[in-house]
């Protein structure tokens, strides 16, 4: 990196993915993702173009560089490689309704005048793990090293915004929509898994159609999912609030779509609770926060999150009275989210019909559904059971995922629909409002002047 006294701005370079063309040269003035840790990845974003500006011009933003420290050993999390074999599989379709993060170039930062990788075995090569827990690691045999990691750059597009940057319920139903839209289709035509479902890793794109749309990112933690449908790995991976609890239990049990989909229940059950946006914010210092249940997400051991995870979806009951009772009532749709949240977890957690997915809890069934779509432009088409029997969706459902995940896209899907015509009819109605505005403040300056 350099900077550039003369167009003040920073000069990245990035390598290409076979390097026989040397780096492309990206030119930026804004990080939007800071490292603050010595260890772990370390990535940071930023924002710039590939066109150098002019003295006294202002830089476009149009591409994305993301600069971190990846394993260098796990050949099964190389997100170039993922974002490779996205581009070749979703290029050019033509069906393709959902934004995707589109590789530019990319590849491992060389030293010169080497052309060694950039790795971090010369920093700590040698340097043992230590924890609280002691210098074991925690494992009560000798204490490991840190893991070797390689320097790596990445360019994409689009560009997106943090998801808080959501303006209304209908919109972040849309983008959720979108996000995971993307998320079935890359498993579905690419094999992989991204498995870290979270608030960051969900963004906002406004292209100049004007309609929102979501975009799902960072496949650092994915991992391929070809072959038998048994077939998936099992490390702990993503952020404690949104961790499936098998994950979180950290079991030998297969991970499959359904802990991403465990994860986007999360996300929009925390999003409920504290605020979708800064204009809805709740602070966990609030008094009124105090005693919600849904703080247990966040703090104590993996086990206990987990456990505290079981009880709040065992039953519907449990599941509103724990989660959807704690969701901010201020929050203009408040309910249309909290139906999303109930039918997700419904179609996740109570099944019937199948003999070998039968699990150990019994509850009512309700009379009348949390929320009533028609009130939004939707029928609800009970596209998913309602059922008596609820299965252990922690372990037994594995088999089951394909299935049970294209009942949840169509949930989703149902709610995303609704949720468009109430961003349409608002658009509408400002459209209306805007020549009585303009005449209002002509009135108001001809009184003023």
């Amino acid at each position: 990196m350099t900077y550039l006294e003369d167009i003040k701005c920073w000069k990245i370079e990035c390598p290409t993915e076979d390097g026989g063309d040397g780096p492309r040269c990206v030119y930026f003035d804004k990080m939007i993702v800071i490292a603050d840790r010595l260890f772990g990845r370390h990535t940071r974003c930023f924002l710039g173009s590939f066109k150098r500006p002019t003295e006294g011009s202002k830089l476009r933003h149009d591409v994305v560089v993301k600069d971190s420290w990846s394993h260098a050993t796990d050949k099964h999390c190389d997100e170039i490689e993922f974002l490779r074999k996205i581009r070749r599989a979703l290029s050019g379709k033509e069906d393709i309704d959902f934004e995707y993060p589109r590789l530019l170039c990319g590849g491992r930062v060389k030293v010169p005048p080497t052309g060694d990788v950039d790795n971090t075995d010369y920093l700590y090569g040698g340097l043992l793990i230590t924890t609280t827990t002691g210098n074991d690691g925690g494992s009560g045999g000798p204490a490991p090293k840190w893991p070797s990691r390689e320097h790596r750059r990445i360019v994409m597009q689009p560009v997106g915004e943090p998801l808080w940057l959501v303006e209304s319920v209908p919109e972040l139903i849309v983008v959720l929509r979108d996000a995971m839209r993307c998320h079935s289709a890359i498993l579905s035509e690419c094999g992989i898994l991204h498995r870290d479902i979270s608030t960051n890793n969900i963004l906002v794109v406004r292209p100049e159609s004007g309609h929102v749309r979501g975009m799902l990112i960072d496949f650092d933690c994915a991992t391929y999912n070809e072959g038998s449908e048994d077939e998936t790995r099992t490390e702990m991976t993503g952020t404690p609030p949104f961790m499936s609890v098998l994950n979180l239990e950290d079991s030998p049990g297969n991970r499959t779509a359904l802990d991403d989909w465990e994860s986007l229940l999360y996300v929009i059950c925390w999003l409920g609770t504290y605020g979708i946006n800064e204009q809805t914010q709740r602070r966990e210092t609030d008094s009124e926060l105090e005693h919600l249940t849904i703080r247990r997400w966040r703090y104590g051991s993996f086990a206990k999150i987990a456990s505290d995870k079981r009880s709040h979806l065992n039953s519907e009951e449990a599941f509103e009275t724990n989660i959807l009772d704690g969701f901010n009532p201020a929050l203009k749709h408040c309910r249309l989210l909290m139906g999303l949240a109930s039918e997700l977890r419904a179609t996740l957690i109570d099944r019937e019909g199948d003999p070998d997915c039968k699990g150990s809890f019994k509850r009512p069934k309700r009379s009348e559904p949390l929320v009533d779509l028609e009130l939004y432009g939707s029928s609800d088409d009970d596209s998913y059971s309602r059922n008596k029997d609820l299965v252990d969706p922690f372990e037994q459902r594995a088999k089951h995922w394909k299935t049970i995940s294209a009942e949840l896209l169509g949930v989703l899907e149902k709610y995303a629909g609704a949720a468009e015509k109430l961003i349409e009819a608002q658009q509408q109605q400002e459209q209306q409002q805007q020549p009585w505005q303009g005449r209002l403040r002509r009135r108001r300056g001809r009184g003023a002047r």
